[in-house]
């Protein structure tokens, strides 16, 4: 009897086990909101099995997915609150978020308690919010930082990934910096036999006027040879002003010509 009840006990806690690492599939190719549910012991596997195009589309209003999100094929994720990767015990989990394929994500408020990862050729943006660990970059993916809170946090780029930060004042060691400069260019190499990489802090304000004061690493060089970089580029009110100056300096000259 006693054995009995302990191959249930086992059976019992394998299932639930088995529940909790098979996470939550979205892969119907339809929109979701998470508004104020909670997902505490839950991955969010969006388009796992399905390439869907459109792709299955994630609103997250509120709400918690404790164990991160795992976006896939061309799945469309929105945060405008809530959070990927933190129990209501405000504990981070060991996943964050990870895009892979042609995900697109837009990131303008919530949480996330990991790593950002972006991989193969996703595109992500980030307006608001905070990462509680790295943003990274791998493969393919870009990722367009705008805004958010990641104090002291790493911006890694591997392979052909990309980070552009959009905003102004941008500095190295006290070294202002101009739009398209590559921080690769102006970063420390770092040789320690396994993988050689670029580093450095950088300085500046996005374009929601918060701060960066972040590290980066890029690993574009050696055995990670590739074209893997963080650009700076202009936010488009500045791009637009400018090109105005632009075009005005070239009226009075050619009016003065005539």
């Amino acid at each position: 009897m006693n054995m009995n009840r302990l191959c249930l006990s086992f059976l019992f806690v394998l299932v639930i086990n088995t529940i909790s690492i098979a996470g939550l599939y979205w892969d119907d190719g339809q929109p979701h909101t998470i508004n104020d549910d909670s997902y505490e012991d839950r991955i969010l596997w969006v388009d796992y099995h399905i390439a869907n195009n459109p792709g299955t589309h994630v609103d997250l209003v509120d709400g918690i997915v404790g164990n991160g999100l795992r976006a896939y094929n061309n799945a469309t994720i929105l945060m405008t609150g809530g959070s990927f990767g933190i129990t209501t015990g405000g504990l981070e989990s060991r996943q964050g978020i990870y895009a892979y394929d042609n995900v697109t994500i837009d990131m303008q408020g919530g949480a996330v308690g990991n790593d950002l990862n972006a991989l193969g050729s996703a595109n992500v943006t980030i307006s608001g919010g905070e990462i509680g660990r790295s943003i990274k970059a791998k493969n393919n993916a870009t990722v367009t930082v705008k805004g958010g809170y990641f104090p002291g946090r790493y911006l890694n780029v591997y392979d052909d990934g990309v980070i552009y930060l959009e905003g102004y004042d941008f500095e190295i060691n006290g070294k202002p910096l101009s739009y398209g400069d590559k921080l690769s260019d102006y970063g420390i190499l770092v040789e320690n036999g396994h993988e050689d990489y670029y580093s450095g802090v950088i300085t500046g304000k996005f374009a929601d006027s918060t701060q960066i004061d972040n590290n980066f690493r890029i690993f574009n060089t050696g055995a990670n040879e590739g074209s893997a970089d963080i650009i700076i580029v202009p936010e488009p009110a500045m791009l637009i002003f400018s090109l105005l100056g632009c075009y005005l300096i070239y009226r009075r000259k050619m009016n003065v010509s005539f």
